[in-house]
């Protein structure tokens, strides 16, 4: 068995790999939760340790082992206009297992485990469940961003009330301090 080496990501460069296991091995350490995870990319083995978001788009597309992945690290931009580090997965399909038939008239053929239509219906499920999990988390975006608005406009409201307030204050005081009253 040869050597794991460690997989390196690369902003704007998507790598393929096909999984080595069904879950991550986890644990804690200095800076919290760390999920390790086990693939294959052109023959060799690789291990990579997962952000939070990365994992968490991992687990959403149910990514077992001889899953066949494209991951590339992609940097958006913030509300603040700070860019930051993202994901974008593809789950291309599944390692496909096969079983050797015994050769019929000196032929060797080999024959799929699982069906082709299977297969698909499963990844537009799980491609599915991914984009409505996507479509719900940026729609929980948006009205986190609509409600700190409102938050500050309404505080904007109230200081330009105070301001007004004050002013009046200042005004009539003004008008007593010089009144003949």
């Amino acid at each position: 068995m040869g050597e794991i080496e460690k997989l390196e990501f690369k902003l704007g460069e998507p790598i393929v790999v096909t999984m080595s296991f069904d879950q991550p091995k986890t644990g804690e350490g200095e800076y919290g939760t760390w999920w390790l995870y086990g693939c294959k990319n052109e023959g060799k083995n690789y291990n990579f340790f997962a952000t939070t978001k990365l994992h968490e788009k991992l687990e959403i597309l149910q990514i077992k082992k001889g899953t066949i992945v494209k991951i590339e690290k992609i940097a958006i931009e913030g509300e603040n206009g700070k860019l930051h580090t993202d994901w974008k997965i593809e789950k291309i399909g599944k390692e496909e297992k096969t079983i050797p038939i015994p050769p019929a008239n000196n032929r060797n053929s080999t024959i799929p485990l699982e069906e082709k239509a299977r297969q698909e219906e499963i990844r537009k499920k799980q491609q599915e469940a991914y984009e409505q999990k996507q479509k719900e988390m940026k729609e929980a975006q948006e009205k986190a961003k609509q409600d700190e608005k409102e938050k500050w406009e309404k505080k904007d409201r109230w200081i330009a009330r105070q301001c007004a307030l004050k002013a009046a204050a200042e005004i009539t005081a003004q008008a007593f301090a010089t009144s003949d009253l």
